[in-house]
């Protein structure tokens, strides 16, 4: 994975970064985690998206977790860009 994103960040092309928040896999820890160390890789835009069951075989939480406005913040001052693709915190 990191060579991949180096190589990315090197390509000079645009891009963006993005996680789907997955039901019981995902929490403000992770995310927390996975930010630092995009950020230490030089990533400036970054997104979460807030998955979507329908169409999915497998049953999920009916309410997935989602970023407070704490870490929204948090997220908006680390990248250059971050965008939240979810309903509202």
């Amino acid at each position: 994975v990191q060579e991949s994103l180096q190589a990315l960040l090197d390509s000079g092309v645009a891009y963006e970064v993005r996680t789907t928040l997955l039901p019981g896999l995902h929490d403000g820890s992770h995310v927390q985690a996975l930010a630092q160390w995009l950020g230490a890789q030089g990533v400036q835009h970054f997104a979460l998206q807030q998955f979507r069951a329908q169409g999915c075989a497998t049953p999920v939480a009916a309410h997935p977790w989602q970023p407070d406005a704490a870490l929204q913040v948090e997220l908006a001052d680390r990248f250059a860009r971050y965008t939240w693709r979810g309903e509202a915190a």
